[in-house]
């Protein structure tokens, strides 16, 4: 009977696995279509890990069948020793993977009702959904009201003793052992703290299938001041009777709908550019197919090559869809920076598109259609020429301050500032502050930007809800193609 149970249990595990993988394929599918690299998410791992389970299930019930009563010969593993002897193993196989089959049938559940998934952990760990914003961790069967009590008690609770959050000592937990939840808690709100997302510190979702907060009301005050453990860290426990649990699981087309989502989705409707998306839309070497000569500098030879390398060519594939059918904007500042660099060094058909892209000779109509002359990749119909400038004077020291007088920036403003002043001029700093003022994205392809704002807010973070401009990095960049120096022979003088 016993037996049979076992192996009662295992194919229930397979049905199961019989769904989830397949829908842990096709969100895998989708997401390929949208993601450069899949292997970031998890997925692939996770597809890969449910597929092990179900070949351990199959194996541990055709090794189990072994045992069946039926059987009139003497059982053998084929090395001559009797296969009771590795009953025990396979029973623990069995729970071990049934336990896992379980999370897994569960995490999906949860997942379903999420958006946006960035990454789906290893059984027992976090998922990230919300594109970075939200984690989520599902506890396992074994929590329940009796585990989580435990807990309580190991942590000094009180029983019957607080009404209100308000009659808790702060400090409760204070000495709540390693395996306790809220031991567990503290450790994601340390890790939550230390890993924003877009200067912002992720949301925590604690999801426990297996306990009802409304069946006790010394758990569920628990779970409140839990929930209360940081103020700067917003935490969500989600048991059994929680509205998130008791809402209808979305069928995976749907789900796949709202967990998979382009990139370019959370993209600002207006976009501020720097110099270097500028560099790269007049670049000769984004728009024309030419030869890396010897003359050119190591890195635009390199460029070059990178550039004939890929169909079609690589800068505009990777930076048109980033501008098709949103506003585009940059900074007086920085066109004034730029032109002087393209007339300085730009070659003419350089020197002629940044006239073109920036509408300082043309209309809009002539713009367009003189600028496709100079690329052998037309700009999209919805791709804005020329782009929109801004008058600004960030470069005035007295700028900043009135804006931040004015409410336009945060007090954080100034102490960033100062800090990007050791690595950044006036109008590149500026282009920054402007996108920060506008609330929008400002695009570069400078890649280390994104991560020394990160660090500059958080070495003058005034307070926990400080944010910093928002940034949109291009993993593409180009050089100007330049002009080719003269030739200068012996006895050459100015």
């Amino acid at each position: 009977m016993e037996l049979q149970t076992q192996i009662d249990k295992a194919a229930t595990a397979l049905n199961t696995l019989s769904s989830i993988i397949p829908e842990a394929e096709l969100l895998l599918d989708a997401i390929t279509t949208v993601v450069k690299h899949p292997g970031q998410t998890g997925l692939p791992a996770h597809v890969k890990f449910l597929t092990l389970q179900r070949s351990q299930l199959g194996a541990c019930i055709t090794k189990l069948q072994q045992f069946a009563p039926t059987n009139e010969l003497e059982p053998s593993n084929g090395d001559g020793t009797s296969p009771e002897k590795s009953l025990p193993a396979v029973e623990e196989l069995i729970r071990n993977t049934v336990t896992n089959v379980h999370l897994a049938d569960q995490q999906m559940a949860v997942l379903k009702r999420c958006s946006y998934l960035t990454f789906i952990s290893k059984i027992g760990r976090v998922s990230v959904v919300d594109g970075g914003h939200e984690w989520i961790v599902i506890r396992p069967k074994t929590w329940t009201l009796a585990k989580v009590a435990r807990d309580m008690a190991e942590d000094g609770w009180e029983w019957g003793e607080y009404d209100t959050m308000d009659d808790v000592p702060r400090d409760v937990w204070a000495d709540a052992g390693p395996y306790t939840l809220a031991r567990a808690i503290m450790r994601l709100v340390e890790d939550a703290k230390a890993h924003r997302v877009d200067y912002r510190i992720p949301r925590i979702r604690v999801v426990m299938p297996s306990l009802r907060r409304s069946e006790n009301d010394d758990v569920g005050l628990y779970l409140d001041v839990l929930e209360k453990m940081d103020p700067s860290v917003k935490i969500t426990i989600s048991c059994a009777d929680s509205d998130f649990l008791l809402s209808p699981v979305p069928d995976m087309a749907t789900a796949v709908r709202s967990l998979v989502v382009h990139p370019l989705t959370n993209l600002t409707s207006t976009l501020n550019l720097d110099q270097t998306i500028l560099m790269d839309l007049v670049s000769d070497i984004t728009h024309l197919r030419l030869e890396p000569e010897n003359w050119l500098p190591r890195n635009t030879q390199g460029h070059i090559q990178e550039e004939n390398a890929g169909e079609g060519g690589i800068m505009t594939k990777a930076l048109y869809p980033v501008l098709q059918g949103r506003k585009l904007v940059c900074t007086s500042e920085v066109v004034g920076e730029f032109m002087d660099l393209v007339t300085k060094i730009g070659t003419e058909t350089e020197r002629q598109r940044a006239r073109l892209l920036l509408g300082l000779d043309e209309s809009q109509c002539e713009a367009r259609a003189g600028y496709n002359k100079l690329t052998i990749h037309p700009l999209p119909a919805d791709l804005q020429i020329p782009i929109a400038v801004i008058p600004t004077s960030w470069a005035s020291a007295s700028t900043l301050k009135e804006v931040i007088d004015s409410h336009g920036l945060p007090r954080i403003a100034l102490p960033v500032t100062r800090a990007a002043r050791s690595k950044l001029s006036p109008a590149r700093i500026g282009v920054f502050l402007q996108g920060w003022l506008m609330d929008c994205h400002t695009l570069t392809g400078q890649k280390e930007m994104l991560s020394k704002f990160k660090v500059w807010v958080d070495q003058c973070r005034l307070s926990d809800e400080d944010t910093g401009p928002r940034v949109w990095k291009i993993d593409v960049t180009r050089n100007l193609l330049a002009t080719r120096p003269p030739h200068r022979t012996k006895g050459f003088s100015e």
